[in-house]
């Protein structure tokens, strides 16, 4: 017996570990003689085992508990980053274009405005197009604001497009994402998308 390892009450009623390690002395007929062996106390050994595996069971839990607030980081890195983009896209470039028509003799000092905007918009754009990989860019400004809840109308003045035209990119998206024949509401799915 090799490396037996058994639990033991010492005669003042604690308990230690034992390995015990145990062979048969035989004679040259092959006849038993007698048995010699060891016993080593290992408790310590065994305690310094199940403190290893206790930290490492803490550090699992630690890790898995990191995984967690890093999964909710990066959510919420990509919420910011939808804010603001949505914020420049619907809240800035609109008066950026309005200044444009109403002030053309400033629109050098507006090609500067609206170039640095997108500049700031680019890691934008590439994280949305990576969303809906086979969206054009159009499909893609488009189905952002279908989420945000914008009618055709208003996607159609946003945009300076007709009405049919952004129909017309209403069922491309809805092709593109395989629900042409479903009854499902286009914003509510892309809503469920992010």
């Amino acid at each position: 017996m090799q490396d037996f390892e058994i639990q033991c009450r010492r005669p003042d009623g604690s308990r230690n570990w034992i390995s015990v390690n145990v062979r048969t002395v035989r004679d040259g007929d092959g006849r038993d003689l007698f048995h010699e062996g060891t016993i080593v106390d290992i408790t310590d050994r065994k305690r310094m085992q199940e403190d290893i595996e206790s930290k490492s069971r803490s550090l699992e839990e630690t890790n898995a508990a990191l995984r967690v607030l890093l999964k909710h980081r990066e959510q919420d890195n990509a919420e910011l980053e939808e804010k603001i983009f949505h914020n420049i896209k619907e809240l800035v470039l609109p008066y950026v274009e309005k200044l444009r028509t109403a002030h053309s003799k400033d629109v050098v000092i507006i090609d500067i405005i609206e170039r640095n905007l997108n500049d700031i918009l680019t890691p934008f754009i590439r994280a949305m197009a990576s969303k809906y990989a086979n969206f054009t860019p159009k499909e893609i400004q488009i189905a952002d604001l279908i989420k945000k809840g914008k009618t055709t109308k208003e996607i159609s003045r946003i945009l300076n497009l007709s009405m049919r035209t952004i129909d017309i990119h209403r069922c491309n998206i809805r092709r593109k994402l395989e629900i042409s024949n479903a009854k499902v509401n286009l914003q509510s799915y892309l809503l469920s998308l992010t």
